[in-house]
């Protein structure tokens, strides 16, 4: 009786010792997919061959340098000085969206990609790059438009389109001005953020020492 007892006891024992691991083994399967998943979010967004976070060395192996410069902060006349900054442009002709740039710039902080600035000539072209942004990176985030007035009083609109993933940012800026352009910018956000602060305390500070 004894024996028989023990035997059920271990029969029992092991049932549920089975139905554990294999629920923990499930959870840690399920656990471990959500991170993958997380992960896979939390990519930064690409530009063409080069992605938001890589390094000087990395975007120079694919973008043939017209120049590189830490001059300035933020390639502006009068603005400052910081060694951890520095920008590039590529040489060359170049397009994004099937359409011809006017200039593109990439900004690195501490040798690590951060910004990518592209200024596009015409902005009557905004439907097909807003098309041909959305169909690689998805429906945009949001669409902002603000009133705007010029001196002899006519008036535009200020557009801006986003695209976010949590950890960086596409914009799509143009003003529905004759002559105008549309600026495409990539940024990786909280970098992009650091140096976006500096750049206006530096500002304001030297708006003070103008008065």
């Amino acid at each position: 009786m004894k024996r028989t007892l023990a035997f059920f006891g271990f029969i029992l024992w092991a049932f549920t010792f089975c139905i554990s691991t294999a629920y923990c083994q499930d959870v840690t399967q399920r656990s471990t997919g959500v991170t993958q998943q997380q992960q896979t979010a939390a990519e930064p967004f690409s530009i063409k061959a080069d992605k938001l976070g890589e390094t000087l060395a990395e975007w120079k192996a694919n973008n043939p340098a017209k120049y590189c410069d830490n001059s300035t902060v933020d390639n502006r006349p009068g603005s400052a000085v910081d060694p951890d900054v520095i920008y590039c442009s590529p040489s060359g002709t170049r397009t994004f969206a099937n359409q011809e740039e006017l200039s593109e710039t990439a900004w690195f902080y501490k040798g690590r990609l951060f910004e990518v600035e592209i200024i596009l000539r015409h902005w009557s072209d905004r439907s097909l790059v807003i098309t041909a942004l959305g169909e690689k990176f998805g429906t945009p985030s949001s669409h902002e438009i603000k009133p705007l007035q010029n001196g002899f009083g006519a008036h535009f609109e200020a557009h801006t389109w986003r695209w976010t993933n949590g950890i960086s940012t596409i914009e799509l800026a143009y003003e529905d001005a004759p002559e105008d352009y549309l600026i495409v910018t990539f940024a990786l956000d909280n970098i992009y953020k650091e140096i976006k602060d500096r750049r206006q305390k530096y500002k304001a500070n030297k708006a003070r020492t103008d008065m």
